[in-house]
């Protein structure tokens, strides 16, 4: 993160954990919508990278944009059915 040590960077780890927070909601909606199936499908493709936002969440962020990047390449519908 090129703000690190700037007055910017506290503004910055907000929007990222706000981010994170959103993929994390996003991906909870999607799992009470789907099929005990498709939670299976969603849970084996996606559950690690959850995980590590969940853990990523308690620390500053290192990028972020990668919160944004994740729930674009991840929670495509698509791969799901």
């Amino acid at each position: 993160m090129e703000s690190k040590e700037t007055v910017y960077f506290d503004e910055e780890s907000e929007v990222a954990r706000e981010a994170v927070k959103e993929v994390l909601d996003l991906f909870n909606g999607l799992l009470e919508e789907l099929s005990e199936k498709g939670k299976g499908v969603a849970q084996n493709a996606m559950g690690l990278k959850i995980e590590q936002l969940k853990a990523e969440q308690s620390s500053r962020p290192k990028h972020t944009s990668y919160a944004f990047s994740f729930l674009e390449k991840s929670l495509s519908p698509k791969k799901l059915k």
